[in-house]
């Protein structure tokens, strides 16, 4: 009931205006009754406490509650560190600090690692929920050429290829049991040759896929693919692609198209299986996010070129705040 009666009512206004109204006819009617007098210094206790975390009100009238101490999350945010990225990773790390500000504000339990990848991944920060030890090793980041083997790095990332070496990691990297575990990937390339021999897959001999894109689900591109989706479906992961999909033609067929998410212009209302009957129509129901909903998982695609709007804020409020949830 208080739940609801704070999602009804501002409850610092809502006490605040109601003390007003009965302070002004207290003193203007003359009748300085007992009963109008609690009720007054009750609705002043409340009006001051509500301003605060206080340890004496309900839960549900506190901001950091115990609903939000019991989601746990753990953010893997994978980074494409070559050159046509440098241009979009100002308002990336924005987003992130904003998003990674936020939920500290709010109480939850959630924690941040970061993988940097261009030819092979390396590990740049070991869990933390620090957002200015996040924001110090964001502004770290030089920026280089090299290979993008996206699909791999995922793999490499959860522990789920043949040769699992995460550079500057002293181990592979834990995920909490009891979290909820997601991945936020920033690139604008398609996914190229595997870095390592031993993760490639039959059939991949060249440093980029075949032009047209192979429907074979045999042939080993595609099973780069599967591979990779059933080692987030077996490991329950989350996916949040951060792509551009209209820059390379294979950037599609291997992780989505982003103008077919069904959707909102300002990234509300996501229906996933809308989203998947729009992917399987136009030819793209064997790409990674199709592969991961038709399982039951959670994938978004957005256009990474948003990053480069001004205003960020559907981004960070409308995807990255929501993915506590999903």
């Amino acid at each position: 009931m208080v739940g609801a009666f704070k999602d009804k009512f501002n409850k610092k206004y809502f006490f605040f205006d109601n003390y007003r109204f009965l302070r002004y006819n207290y003193i203007k009617s003359g009748e300085k009754s007992m009963k109008k007098f609690i009720l007054i210094i009750f609705l002043s206790f409340f009006y001051f406490s509500c301003s605060f975390n206080n340890p004496f009100l309900p839960s549900a009238l506190n901001d950091n509650n115990d609903d939000n101490k019991s989601k746990i999350n753990d953010y893997l945010i994978i980074i494409d560190k070559t050159g046509s990225m440098d241009a979009k990773m100002t308002q990336i790390k924005n987003s992130v600090i904003s998003f990674v500000t936020q939920l500290k504000l709010n109480g939850y339990d959630n924690r941040f690692a970061l993988i940097l990848f261009g030819n092979y991944p390396e590990l740049l920060l070991n869990w933390t929920d620090d957002a200015d030890i996040i924001n110090n090793a964001l502004e770290s980041i030089t920026y280089t050429g090299g290979i993008e083997a996206v699909l791999e790095v995922i793999r490499i990332s959860i522990n789920s290829a043949v040769n699992n070496t995460l550079f500057d990691a002293a181990e592979p990297l834990t995920f909490r049991e009891n979290a909820r575990k997601k991945i936020l990937l920033f690139t604008d390339e398609y996914s190229s040759l595997p870095y390592y021999i031993e993760n490639r897959f039959a059939g991949q001999t060249t440093s980029d896929p075949p032009n047209p894109f192979p429907t074979d689900t045999n042939n080993g591109w595609c099973l780069e693919i599967t591979a990779t989706a059933d080692a987030l479906i077996n490991k329950d992961f989350s996916l949040y692609l951060f792509i551009d999909s209209g820059r390379y033609y294979f950037t599609k067929y291997q992780f989505s198209d982003t103008t077919l998410q069904f959707q909102n212009a300002d990234y509300t209302k996501f229906d996933p299986d809308k989203t998947l009957d729009n992917l399987t129509n136009n030819g793209l129901g064997e790409c990674l996010q199709a592969k991961l909903l038709k399982s039951g998982r959670f994938c978004r695609a957005i256009n990474i070129n948003d990053f480069t709007s001004i205003d960020i804020s559907p981004i960070i409020n409308n995807v990255l705040i929501p993915s506590v949830d999903e």
